[in-house]
């Protein structure tokens, strides 16, 4: 499974339309994160996303810079505390 961190997130945004979002671009979501502030409740516009059997790489190239919202979204390869 590959793991992506998404940040640029709109902060009206939910875990439900991130992954319509993302599998709208023909992506898998296993599993899916909005990094929320636990005060607040608010998202500060980061995720992790791990995606089912998809080269981070192709995916990374495909959605790093797309509009989502009134925003673009910035995506990076992520490294999940588990594969250590």
């Amino acid at each position: 499974m590959e793991n992506l961190l998404f940040a640029n997130i709109p902060h009206n945004s939910n875990d439900a339309d991130l992954r319509t979002w993302i599998e709208g671009h023909g992506f898998k979501v296993n599993d899916l994160r909005l990094i929320r502030d636990v005060v607040t409740g608010t998202s500060p516009s980061f995720a992790r996303v791990q995606l089912n059997s998809v080269p981070a790489d192709a995916a990374v190239s495909a959605l790093d810079q797309q509009p989502f919202g009134n925003r673009r979204l910035y995506v990076r390869r992520g490294r999940s505390p588990l594969d250590d």
